[in-house]
């Protein structure tokens, strides 16, 4: 193999260097279906990541919400919605620093993944790099957007209308994996 052939397969699987499949005695999997409780559930385990995350997307944009409305802030400051959410953030074991992100920032993808890679968490997005035709996202600004918050992503070609389409988000948070996996069929509503 040449050496540019060795970097371009390099630069292409990078995503699975190094990587374990998903193994049953060290890793939690959820079935994650409904979008809210899947967004909901991914802001929350980037904004605790320790070591690393990573995600491939068929159509995730930089300025996503993960967690808005009633759900980003639980109500007014000081309010009785606002104090349950802060301590259900706490008991899912929240520092004051987490906590004080997530009531200042607006908590869109860029933000969050952003916040995680100020941390020091290692941070890789495969994005689909579609055609206008089949697609209701911008791929090269999105990933200009992330890449701005030091976030490494790359553009994957390879999927065709029609096929199978996977969102996988993984992380490690204090020893344990996390991977949720989305999965529908672009043309659809997923």
């Amino acid at each position: 193999m040449t050496q540019e052939a060795n970097i371009n397969t390099q630069q292409r699987d990078w995503w699975t260097q190094g990587s374990t499949p998903v193994r049953a005695n060290d890793s939690h999997v959820t079935y994650l279906v409904d979008g809210w409780q899947a967004m909901w559930t991914i802001c929350r385990h980037c904004i605790k990541a320790q070591k690393y995350i990573y995600l491939a997307n068929w159509g995730m944009t930089a300025k996503m919400e993960l967690v808005r409305g009633d759900d980003y802030l639980g109500g007014p400051d000081g309010s009785p919605q606002r104090t349950a959410l802060i301590e259900g953030l706490r008991v899912e074991g929240f520092s004051e620093a987490y906590i004080q992100f997530w009531l200042t920032h607006n908590l869109s993808v860029q933000a969050v993944l952003g916040y995680a890679r100020s941390k020091g968490v290692e941070i890789k997005v495969l994005l689909w790099h579609s055609q206008k035709a089949f697609s209701h996202y911008q791929p090269l600004e999105t990933k200009q957007e992330l890449e701005a918050v030091g976030v490494h992503c790359i553009l994957d070609d390879s999927a065709r209308p029609g096929s199978p389409s996977r969102r996988v988000a993984a992380s490690e948070d204090g020893g344990h994996r996390w991977y949720t996996c989305l999965c529908g069929w672009r043309g659809s509503s997923d």
